[in-house]
C-alpha cells in the first residue's frame, strides 16, 4: 500500500484597506477635526474544520483503498494570511504565492480556503461533481 502523508493547512485570509476617517483632537479650549489614517481587516475564513477534513479523508480513503493507495492527515493547522491581491476568492497566481509560505516538508501541504477561482479549481470541481454523479447513478442500478 502507498502511503500518502497529508499535513493540512485551514487558511483564514486577511483583507487590510487603509480608510481616512476624522475624529476630533482638543487644542488648548478648541476641538479641531484631524484626519487620520487607519487600517480596517476583514477575515475570510475558510469554511472547513479539523473533524470535516477528517470525515473527508476517511471517505477518499475508501474510493483510493481499491488503488492500495492511502492519504494519511498527519497533522492539522489554522493559519492566518494575507490575502494575494486582496482578494477573498484565491486565483491560480495568488495560490502559487501562498504555496511558497507552507513547503512540503515530509509530507503534502494540503491549503484549504474559502473561495478558489482558479484554472485547476474549476477542472477538479467539475471532474468531482461527474464522479459523484456517476457513483449515484450506480447506486440506482443505470449508466450514465
Amino acid at each position: 500500500m502507498v502511503v500518502m502523508p497529508v499535513e493540512a493547512h485551514l487558511l483564514t485570509l486577511t483583507i487590510s484597506t487603509p480608510e481616512i476617517v476624522m475624529r476630533p483632537v482638543r487644542v488648548g479650549r478648541e476641538t479641531r477635526m484631524q484626519r487620520e489614517r487607519i487600517q480596517r481587516t476583514r477575515e475570510i475564513q475558510t469554511q472547513r474544520s479539523a473533524a470535516s477534513l477528517t470525515l473527508s479523508f476517511m471517505e477518499v480513503n475508501k474510493i483510493f483503498g481499491a488503488a492500495d493507495i492511502e492519504f494519511r492527515l498527519l497533522k492539522t493547522t489554522s493559519d492566518s494570511v494575507e490575502a494575494p491581491k486582496g482578494s477573498e476568492a484565491l486565483d491560480d497566481e495568488g495560490f502559487l504565492m501562498l504555496a511558497a509560505g507552507f513547503p512540503m516538508n515530509n509530507a503534502v501541504s494540503l491549503l484549504l480556503v474559502r473561495s478558489f477561482v482558479g484554472s485547476e479549481g474549476g477542472r477538479i470541481q467539475r471532474e468531482a461533481w461527474r464522479l459523484r454523479g456517476r457513483r449515484r447513478l450506480a447506486r440506482h442500478g443505470t449508466s450514465p
